[in-house]
């Protein structure tokens, strides 16, 4: 976010000892300037936004410990998103790979956000989850996450945006996003017991 401190009256604050103002914030993925009265009608540019934690942070020592241990899972797991939803923006969602976490999408979040271009038409949504978990089950939740989310966020199905959703996976990753577009009908079903699936 960006704060501006405006000052009302100056001089007579200054020549009384008794200075008045009032601090305005603007939201990086809502404003990118704020009118600062000056004679040619500048404007203060607010940069950056909400940024995805580099190397370094707490966040990167946990993913090794998250994969070895299957009762320890990533906090918190599932679907989340960067700033409030944006109707009208394209939502791109980010799977990360194994033994990993959202913090790895760091650089190109950060960089996109600060895109004037593509700032004004996206917005991000990250998965998180436990990469020792099957691959099945783990594509099972990013898709119900998916279906969950559509359904809070625009139960009446106004926002043409969220029909060109994009998900985009790395590693692991890559293979769970592949899953939300693969129809495998009963074949995983079929391979492990004779049993119709109807009546499994």
């Amino acid at each position: 976010m960006t704060a501006l401190l405006r000052i009302e009256d100056v001089s007579t604050g200054i020549a009384t000892g008794n200075l008045r103002g009032r601090i305005e914030v603007y939201a990086a993925d809502t404003a990118t300037t704020a009118d600062i009265g000056a004679p040619r009608a500048a404007r203060a540019r607010a940069h950056g936004g909400p940024r995805l934690p580099a190397r370094g942070f707490p966040v990167w020592d946990t993913e090794i410990g998250a994969f070895l241990s299957a009762f320890k899972p990533p906090v918190p797991e599932g679907l989340l998103m960067m700033h409030p939803y944006r109707p009208g923006r394209l939502p791109v969602v980010l799977v990360h790979g194994t033994a990993s976490s959202p913090a790895r999408w760091a650089d190109i979040v950060n960089e996109l956000q600060n895109d004037p271009k593509l700032r004004e038409r996206i917005q991000f949504w990250l998965f998180t989850y436990n990469t020792s978990n099957p691959i099945l089950l783990s594509a099972s939740d990013l898709r119900q996450s998916l279906q969950r989310i559509r359904k809070e966020i625009d139960p009446d199905g106004r926002d043409p945006a969220l029909d060109q959703l994009v998900v985009i996976g790395h590693s692991q990753g890559g293979l769970l996003t592949r899953l939300m577009v693969t129809d495998s009908g009963s074949r995983f079903w079929d391979s492990v017991t004779d049993v119709p699936f109807e009546k499994g």
